[in-house]
């Protein structure tokens, strides 16, 4: 699969993952995220390391969970090596520590607290601009006067986030 941009996220963050996919994939910019886009009987590892590499934007959803996670400070550690443009995209106030210090101090987050949700216009609009995507190609031609539709979106995230069971650890 031909994307643009790879989403590393805490599985406790799967809902605003999905609903910041959905919001991306709307404005036809192709997202790779897992486990979504791994193929059945694929190695992790080998597959997420490749759509790092195939990607031109690292979006990170920074939170608690992320910052403590394993996979998620390897996939930035990843991304920061490969010289991706990584956009943090906070939606909690967690603190910048250890690896995500390291590479995230110097970059500019979108903070998207307490309401992740909001701040999805931004987010989009920042990857078209890096992308060079002319605003007239968004779904609707007035883009800059309308939003993402943002609840609807959330709400599909947290939709599948609950159907899929996933347990907050």
């Amino acid at each position: 699969m031909k994307h643009d941009v790879f989403i590393s996220y805490s599985s406790q963050n799967k809902n605003v993952a999905d609903a910041i996919y959905h919001a991306i994939e709307e404005y036809g910019i192709k997202c790779w995220m897992a486990p979504r886009n791994i193929p059945a009987g694929a190695n992790y590892l080998n597959v997420i390391g490749e759509a790092i590499k195939n990607c031109r934007i690292f979006i990170l959803v920074f939170s608690k969970p992320a910052s403590l996670s394993y996979w998620v400070n390897s996939e930035l550690v990843t991304a920061f090596n490969l010289r991706k443009y990584i956009i943090p995209y906070r939606i909690d106030e967690t603190p910048l520590e250890g690896p995500m210090y390291f590479v995230l101090n110097q970059i500019q987050c979108i903070d998207a607290f307490p309401d992740p949700e909001v701040k999805f216009k931004d987010l989009v609009e920042t990857i078209s601009n890096i992308l060079e995507i002319p605003a007239d190609t968004a779904p609707n031609n007035n883009a800059a006067e309308t939003s993402v539709n943002a609840d609807s979106w959330f709400q599909t995230g947290q939709q599948y986030y609950e159907a899929k069971n996933y347990a907050e650890a």
